[in-house]
Parts: structure tokens; C-alpha cells; sequence
């Protein structure tokens, strides 16, 4: 198991979204967005490229303002009243940003507050892993990631170091919802895999 394949720790999550002086340079705006989006908001990958501005508020799109924390809700004001783009995690304002793009502005975002590897597919374990240890419902957690049966969320957790640490130990914050559909530390085979791939890997 690589270092590279564990979700973020919370001191390197709270290093890349420490806010620092204005004025905003767009590049790091959009790095902050693409972390809180995804971490924070639990957005998949590519909702979060999809974002407009238009979307927000928009209780029938992917990002409804009940859902989004104060800081994620404060990081989309800014890249709204910043630049009048039509993908808020957009370069150019023609189109959405490709897997490739985000790719980067991830890893250059992180390497430059120093935190290296960050990925767009880490970001996502991290948000599986802190929605799983907050007690959120492993299905409710699997039906955001685009995975369709919880035995393949379970393999998937198992990759990450921080959650097998997390889950030997039994941390798991408040009620939260967390005891139904859930299984405290999984044991035994995972099940067979989703047909369905989802950007946790």
C-alpha cells in the first residue's frame, strides 16, 4: 500500500483549504473549490467539473445550497463574483474542465501548499472516508459515489490506510445515522464489485 493511495489526512485537508490573503488568484481559487466540492460537498468528479453558476442555488441540480458547507457555500461566491465563467472550475469559459485538467489543477494546487498527490481520485476517498467515520450509512455513502452495492464501497475503503486505521479502532463520530447499513470494521470477502465504476479506485 503506497502513501499515495491513502485519503488525506485532516491537518494536509485543512493545509489545502486555509484561507489566505486577498486578493484570490483564480488558480488557486479553483484549487480550494475543486477540494471543498468534492471533500466537503461530496460532489463526484465529474459534477464537480460540470458546476455553473446557474447551479447554485439550485435545490433540482447536483449542488443544492441546503447541502453545501459554509465554506464550500463561500469558495463558490468568490469564483461567481471573481470572473464571469460559465464552469466555475473552468480555465476557459467555452467548456467544462476534461479529467485531465482537473488532474493537474489538483496536483499543482496541493504540491504549491505543500501537500504532495493530491488527486482528484484521492480527494474522493477522502470525502468516503470522513462521510464514513462522521456515521453517515455506508449505502448513502455508495449511492454518491456512483457505486451500487456496498460490499464493493467496502473493498474500495479498504485501500485507504487512514480508514482501516480508523475503522480498527472504532472512531466513528455521533449517531449521525451511521449504525444502519453499515458494518463497524468489515471482515470476511467484500462481495463482488459494481459493475458500475466509480471514481473511487
Amino acid at each position: 500500500m503506497t502513501e499515495r493511495a491513502a485519503s488525506l489526512s485532516d491537518e494536509e485537508l485543512e493545509r489545502l483549504l486555509e484561507p489566505r490573503a486577498l486578493p484570490w488568484e483564480r488558480a488557486v481559487l479553483r484549487g480550494q473549490l475543486l477540494v471543498s466540492l468534492i471533500v466537503e460537498a461530496g460532489l463526484r468528479i465529474d459534477e464537480a467539473a460540470r458546476l455553473r453558476a446557474v447551479d447554485f442555488p439550485d435545490d433540482s441540480g447536483p449542488l443544492s445550497a441546503a447541502e453545501v458547507p459554509a465554506r464550500t457555500r463561500s469558495l463558490i461566491e468568490l469564483a461567481i463574483s471573481g470572473a464571469d465563467r460559465r464552469h466555475l472550475l473552468a480555465s476557459r469559459a467555452d467548456r467544462p474542465p476534461s479529467p485531465r485538467a482537473l488532474r493537474e489543477l489538483a496536483l499543482r494546487f496541493g504540491a504549491g501548499r505543500g501537500v504532495e498527490g493530491v488527486s482528484p481520485e484521492r480527494l474522493v476517498r477522502t470525502y468516503a472516508r470522513r462521510a464514513w467515520t462522521a456515521g453517515v450509512p455506508e449505502r448513502v455513502i455508495a449511492r454518491r459515489l456512483g457505486i451500487r452495492e456496498v460490499p464493493s464501497l467496502r473493498r474500495k475503503l479498504r485501500k485507504d490506510p487512514l480508514w482501516v486505521a480508523a475503522a480498527q479502532v472504532g472512531v466513528v463520530a455521533g449517531a449521525g445515522g451511521g449504525a444502519e447499513g453499515r458494518a463497524a470494521v468489515p471482515t470476511g470477502p467484500a462481495g463482488p464489485d459494481s459493475s458500475r465504476e466509480s471514481s473511487v479506485s
